[in-house]
């Protein structure tokens, strides 16, 4: 399919240059994006490697144990 075939997926809310038209409900983005960036932010900061891999062990060590929710990732 060419760049320039039309959607098959019916109307998308975008222009002829593939950007969202005004009023397009999905155009804004993710609304929670802001504030994952800012929680990463503040982790990435605070996490030291040897943190990491402590918590990583933990982690692994509860699932070999048959902790189920730390298997389900």
């Amino acid at each position: 399919m060419s760049s320039s075939s039309p959607s098959t997926h019916g109307d998308s809310g975008r222009g002829k240059d593939g950007r969202f038209q005004s009023g397009n409900k999905f155009g804004k983005g993710n609304p929670l994006a802001g504030r994952a960036a800012k929680i990463r932010a503040v982790l990435l900061e605070k996490l030291t490697p040897d943190h990491a891999a402590k918590i990583a062990d933990s982690l692994i060590d509860k699932a070999k144990k048959g902790n189920l929710a730390s298997k389900e990732m």
